[in-house]
């Protein structure tokens, strides 16, 4: 068989399994998520601290409106990170920051633990491929609670707002993600001080449809 006589074969049978795909009704999902992320990366890569985190989240998705190969989704996503904070720049606190400035470099510089429990709404704009693959963009925000104060974030309520994308895989009523995600959280100038925390993740979700 010649090489074009298989090229057109494959693609024939992608294309059957895109048109099989979209055939199927849309349904909802639920899974989980593993991430892992850093501040000390493209696009944001600040010199005056450190931040990394590990986040676990839950993943509810509901269809609600598909058109062709599109198709848009309701998430809800409670999260949990734990996360790893430094202060690099001393300077970064200045005396404007309070008479007990020096106490805040002294604390700031040592490497702290932080927890932060969020809550994310956001719609995800899928596009089917071919057969089982897809490509999503996710944004999603929503409040959340941090309970350790850093010189860039006060504790308490907060906001987590989520940029990402990624590749999607179905295996029958199994959907593997994979994709990178771009998070910033602060408090919308509730309390100071709020320049806020920036990471870059890679995460990997498994969901399911009952």
């Amino acid at each position: 068989m010649s090489t074009g006589r298989r090229l057109l074969l494959v693609v024939s049978a992608l294309l059957a399994a895109r048109a099989d795909a979209q055939d199927e009704p849309m349904a909802w999902r639920i899974g989980v998520a593993y991430g892992r992320a850093t501040q000390q990366v493209f696009p944001f890569d600040d010199p005056n601290y450190r931040y990394e985190n590990q986040g676990v989240k839950l993943l509810f998705n509901l269809p609600l409106l598909e058109a062709g190969a599109f198709s848009l989704e309701l998430q809800l996503g409670p999260a949990i990170y734990i996360a790893q904070h430094r202060l690099v720049n001393p300077y970064y606190v200045k005396p404007s920051d309070g008479p007990d400035y020096l106490a805040q470099r002294a604390r700031f510089t040592q490497e702290q633990a932080l927890r932060e429990y969020a809550l994310n709404v956001g719609l995800l704009l899928r596009y089917r491929v071919a057969g089982p693959i897809s490509l999503f963009v996710l944004g999603s925000t929503g409040p959340m609670i941090i309970d350790t104060p850093t010189e860039r974030l006060a504790s308490g309520l907060a906001f987590s707002d989520v940029l990402a994308c990624g590749v999607g895989v179905r295996a029958g009523r199994f959907l593997l993600e994979v994709g990178p995600a771009l998070r910033h959280a602060s408090n919308a100038n509730t309390r100071k001080p709020n320049s806020g925390l920036n990471s870059v993740s890679v995460d990997v979700g498994l969901s399911f449809s009952p």
